[in-house]
């Protein structure tokens, strides 16, 4: 998340920032809510041994709310295929 807020690209464009609020960008909230029990639903499901439940927590929700981010912004902008393509390179963690 570091790397994507020290980005000047990111941190002077408004739809970048309405992009990573909860406000105002709802597949983040709504997102986030799916994640967590799809989460939940692995570990208690799961067949294998989790080595680190809280690696897997981490990796998935970021990877969520990456996703619900790069949602926002392509549904709601309009981006040369550059800058799409700059997006999915900042929102690949």
């Amino acid at each position: 998340m570091s790397r994507l807020l020290n980005n000047p690209n990111w941190l002077y464009r408004q739809e970048f920032q309405e992009a990573t609020r909860f406000e105002s960008n709802i597949f983040l909230a709504d997102g986030l809510e799916k994640s967590l029990l799809k989460l939940a639903e692995i570990m208690y499901k799961s067949d294998t041994k989790i080595h680190s439940e809280e690696r897997l927590s981490y990796v998935y929700l970021r990877n969520g709310l990456a996703n619900s981010t790069k949602k926002y912004l392509l549904d709601n902008f309009e981006f040369s295929d550059d800058e799409r393509y700059q997006i999915t390179q900042a929102l690949a963690f």
